[in-house]
């Protein structure tokens, strides 16, 4: 069975094969609940215009935001300056990037993946940021979480319908 995972044609394999919800799926979801309390740095890059109503449901449940996209921030939760955002992550102790950023990946990943250690909660989201992320020397050192599927990802924290899921529900 072919499955090309760029274009998220996994979600055919349910219809081809007897599909079953493990384990994994489990500890994702267990994961993903946490990020739907307020206290998370939410640290947002280049976002695609139909990912904006999730991504705006997310940073009105964020703490705090640090952001390259066009979208506007709340003035008490936006974060300006990359010292600012480290502070805060080292303060709140989980945080949730999503999406590509332009200007400040390198020192943003640098600091999630040498300066704090497990102590912070990291939730990576989108293939854009995956891809960015094998193409460094860090990898996924200390990075708790990383979501190939960064919509489902932001459906799941929102209680939004999630495609895949419906499928292997319906298989049973």
């Amino acid at each position: 069975l072919n499955i090309d995972y760029i274009s998220n044609s996994i979600k055919y394999l349910t219809k081809k094969k007897r599909t079953y919800a493990g384990i994994s799926l489990s500890n994702e979801l267990n994961i993903l609940q946490k990020y739907k309390e307020k206290d998370f740095v939410l640290v947002l890059g280049n976002i695609a215009k139909a990912e904006e109503k999730e991504i705006k449901k997310i940073i009105s449940d964020a703490k705090y935001v640090y952001s390259e996209s066009t979208l506007e921030i709340p003035s008490k939760k936006k974060l300006n300056k990359l010292d600012d955002l480290f502070d805060k992550i080292s303060e709140v102790k989980r945080v949730f990037w999503y999406g590509k950023l332009a200007n400040s990946q390198q020192k943003v990943l640098e600091y999630l993946t040498l300066v704090v250690g497990k102590e912070v909660d990291k939730l990576i989201g989108g293939n854009d940021l995956i891809e960015a992320l094998n193409n460094t020397r860090f990898k996924e050192k200390n990075i708790g979480y990383i979501s190939v599927s960064g919509v489902n990802t932001l459906n799941l924290i929102n209680n939004s319908k999630v495609d895949i899921l419906e499928e292997i529900a319906s298989n049973r």
